[in-house]
Formats: C-alpha cells, structure tokens, sequence
C-alpha cells in the first residue's frame, strides 16, 4: 500500500463521518403527528414533539379498559388491553412515521402520521 492510497482511505473514511453526522443533526422534512382513533373517529391528535413528558391515558372499550403508555425516548405502545390475544400488547413502542399499533377487538388505532399531504408520494424512482 503505498501513501497515497492511505491518504485516500482516511479523506473517505472522514467524508464518511462527516456526512453521517450531517444527517443525524439534520431536522426532519415534516412534522409527526400521534393519532388515536376509537371506532373510526378521532379521539386525539397530538404533535408528537409537543410531548415532552412520559404520559398515560385510559381509552373505555365495550371490553373494558386499554392503557396507552408514551415515553419521550422510546415511543408510543399500549401497555394493557382486554383483547384475548394481546398482539398490541406484545407490538410494542413506535416511534417513527407510519408505524401503526391496531387492536381489532377492541376497534382501536393509534399510529404516527406525518405531516405531508395525503396521497402525496413518499419517493419518485425513474
């Protein structure tokens, strides 16, 4: 290996870190929302950077009662519900746009949807 190709390992290995920290420190293109919906109809919409504190609330079901749970660090996950097989239960937190935690039993819908016109396209390929 001679020197110059040891210049070029380091000036790409420092474009590398550079960029990976221009992204990280960039600001997202548009704003999250955390949208809870009951049989279809809204019962709250929040910016998800409003939320600052960790967060509790109780939905009443027809079954009875589900917990949703919000960390600022983790995200957004249910942490009860009277459905017999808990698959939102065991889903987990979400945290990024167009994740989604549905519990079709109890008709309950809680996702993270972004700002952006709807229908609009998430990438254009040519």
């Amino acid at each position: 290996m001679r020197k110059n190709d040891l210049y070029l390992i380091f000036m790409l290995l420092a474009l590398a870190a550079l960029l990976h920290f221009f992204l990280l420190t960039q600001e997202k293109a548009g704003s999250l929302y955390l949208e809870i919906r009951q049989d279809a109809k809204i019962v709250q919409r929040v910016k998800y950077s409003a939320l600052t504190a960790a967060v509790q609330q109780t939905l009443e079901t027809s079954h009875g009662k589900i917990e949703i749970e919000f960390k600022p660090s983790r995200g957004v996950r249910i942490v009860s519900s009277p459905c017999p097989d808990k698959l939102c239960v065991h889903q987990g937190y979400i945290n990024k746009g167009g994740q989604a935690i549905l519990c079709l039993p109890e008709k309950i819908l809680i996702s993270l949807i972004s700002d952006q016109e709807e229908g609009a396209p998430d990438a254009v390929l040519r």
